[in-house]
């Protein structure tokens, strides 16, 4: 009689390796989502510094050498839209495939953020210490940073 070959796994130790990995990605799948939104958060903070750094060279720009195109002044009171700082150089962009302006994204949603509309107010106080504050005035554009953002990073 000729011996079988019977080289191969049994039908209940694949079961018992589908079994480990699965318990292996319940554990760790949380983790990595953990991870990835710690991540998107604490980018999404500072793009907010980044355009609040933007916003106040900008004012200064404008204050010291003119009028920009899509910026209004009013007193001390500036407003703009975010695209206006990327298109000026105030602020960096990315490009998209096929684009050939550059765009803000919101690291949260992945949405466009040029259309937001934020006002910069500055103020010097009786010290000559300059502060600016940034506000939002996109309230009906729901992925806009909004000015407690502006304010608290």
């Amino acid at each position: 009689m000729d011996k079988i070959n019977n080289k191969g796994f049994t039908l209940v130790e694949v079961l018992a390796v589908v079994a480990i990995i699965a318990i292996i990605g319940l554990i760790a799948i949380p983790n990595v989502i953990s991870s990835i939104n710690t991540g998107k958060k604490a980018s999404y903070n500072t793009m907010i510094g980044n355009i609040k750094i933007a916003a106040q060279t900008l004012f200064e720009e404008v204050e010291n050498n003119g009028s920009l195109d899509g910026v209004s002044v009013s007193g001390n009171t500036m407003t703009t839209n975010l695209q206006v700082l990327i298109d000026n150089g105030f602020l960096s962009g990315t490009k998209g495939s096929g684009d050939t302006k550059k765009h803000i994204i919101n690291p949260k949603n992945n949405k466009d953020m040029g259309n937001c509309s934020i006002s910069i107010v500055k103020s010097v106080d009786a010290n000559y210490k300059v502060t600016y504050n940034i506000n939002n005035n996109s309230s009906d554009v729901e992925w806009c940073p909004t000015s407690v953002e502006y304010a608290n990073n």
